[in-house]
């Protein structure tokens, strides 16, 4: 499974989805050093892989593919909105100690380029990978819809630096969540909501069809887990090549 939550920052994404892996098997979070998981109420099982910058997502990447491919139940990158920022950082700053003279000026149309590559390219890997469960959090941000030239709409979906990066990220992804708050009920409590059904406001979309409305309140990822149609095998497949057990990596 490829499962994305995505929604505003501080609204319990890291701290209900990665956060809650742990009593579902054994889970690696992946974060930069600007992300934060300090609201995770139980740290059992979770273990934490802090990443500076493109050299080590590409070590974890390999990491994850092969020493740790049956180490872990879950995996997860939070956020990738946070790691676009940094996987920038890190080529701005690779770029100036072999041309100091750029300091002076800011990023351009090829350094974009290079780190939306490099991004889709690590996600694309772990994707593909059938050993565990991957888990991707990102903040939200709007893009205009084209389905009506004439009369464009703003449509809420994950943040990602390049044009075409939210959708193509999306496409990966077999859950797509937006995780936001909904005035519940008479009273109109505030309660926080996944829903997994796009609409005009809104991308989601949940191919294992795990919820009856197509929402969860108050929602984590035991839930959805928990929802999802008897009968469907979501767990991967196990390799069945032999693979070794890690050395101490973190």
């Amino acid at each position: 499974m490829a499962f994305l939550v995505y929604g505003e920052p501080g609204i319990g994404k890291t701290r209900n989805f990665p956060g809650r892996c742990g009593g579902l098997g054994r889970t690696l979070i992946i974060r930069p050093p600007v992300d934060h998981t300090d609201s995770i109420r139980d740290t059992t099982n979770i273990d934490e892989w802090v990443v500076n910058g493109w050299s080590e997502m590409d070590d974890a990447l390999i990491y994850c593919r092969t020493e740790g491919a049956d180490q872990y139940e879950w995996v997860w990158l939070d956020s990738v909105s946070l790691m676009s920022d940094q996987g920038l950082d890190d080529i701005w700053e690779d770029l100036i100690r072999r041309k100091p003279d750029r300091a002076q000026f800011g990023l351009d149309k090829g350094e974009y380029g290079i780190n939306m590559q490099r991004l889709s390219r690590w996600i694309r890997h772990m994707v593909g990978c059938p050993d565990w469960h991957f888990g991707v959090t990102a903040h939200v941000g709007l893009r205009e819809s084209s389905e009506d030239a004439n009369d464009p709409q703003e449509k809420a979906m994950p943040y990602l630096q390049g044009k075409n990066m939210p959708p193509k990220l999306c496409g990966y992804m077999n859950v797509v969540g937006y995780y936001h708050w909904e005035e519940i009920g008479r009273a109109k409590t505030k309660t926080r909501v996944l829903s997994l059904n796009q609409t005009d406001d809104f991308y989601a979309k949940d191919q294992f069809d795990a919820t009856e409305d197509g929402r969860i309140i108050n929602p984590d990822i035991t839930k959805y887990m928990a929802g999802v149609k008897t009968g469907t095998d979501t767990k991967p497949k196990r390799s069945a090549s032999k693979r070794r057990r890690p050395t101490t990596k973190r």
